[in-house]
C-alpha cells in the first residue's frame, strides 16, 4: 500500500514538473489497462497520479483569463458574490457569474477593486467596464500568496 501511495505521489509530482500539457485521457486508459494486469498495479498508481494531477492543472488553467485579453478593456456583467472588503482608498469585491457583453471569453469568477464611495451590496448585479489581468503576486515568506489564494478560490482574473 505504501509503495502504491509513493507511486501515486511520484506521478503527481511528474505531472507538476511537465506542466499543463499532460495527456490525461491516454494516461487514464493506460492506468486502467495496468490495473487489469496483476503486476502492473504500481505502474497504474503512478499513471493515476499523473493523470489526476494533469486534470487538475488543466482545470485550473481553463478558469484563467486568456492571455489575449490581458490589460484590455472589457464590458462585464456580474453578481457580487462576497461581502465588500474595505481597503486603503478602495473596496475589494468578488464577482461571480461574470459574462462579457461582447463575444469575448472572461472567467466566471473575478476579484476587482471598486474606487467609489458607494459600493454595491452582496447579491447586486453590476455592469462594469474592467481592465482585467491574470492573478499574480509574490509569495513572500509569512505573507499572503495571492496566486495560490486565487487558484483555491477559482478566481480567474483581477
Amino acid at each position: 500500500m505504501r509503495r502504491a501511495a509513493l507511486c501515486y505521489l511520484s506521478g503527481a509530482l511528474i505531472a507538476l514538473a511537465v506542466g499543463p500539457r499532460v495527456p490525461v485521457l491516454p494516461c487514464a486508459l493506460l492506468a486502467l489497462a495496468c490495473l487489469l494486469h496483476r503486476r502492473g498495479r504500481l505502474l497504474a498508481a503512478l499513471l493515476c497520479g499523473f493523470a489526476w494531477s494533469g486534470y487538475a492543472i488543466e482545470r485550473a488553467e481553463r478558469g484563467l483569463l486568456p492571455a489575449a485579453l490581458e490589460n484590455q478593456s472589457v464590458a462585464v456583467g456580474a453578481r457580487v458574490a462576497g461581502f465588500p472588503l474595505p481597503g486603503p482608498g478602495a473596496i475589494s469585491l468578488e464577482l461571480d457569474d461574470a459574462t462579457a457583453r461582447d463575444a469575448r471569453a472572461v472567467p466566471p469568477r473575478l476579484r476587482v477593486r471598486w474606487q467609489t464611495s458607494a459600493a454595491p451590496r452582496l447579491g447586486d448585479w453590476c455592469e462594469l467596464r474592467l481592465r482585467l489581468r491574470r492573478p499574480h503576486g509574490y509569495a513572500n515568506p509569512g505573507g499572503v500568496d495571492v496566486e495560490r489564494s486565487a487558484l483555491v478560490n477559482h478566481v480567474g482574473a483581477s
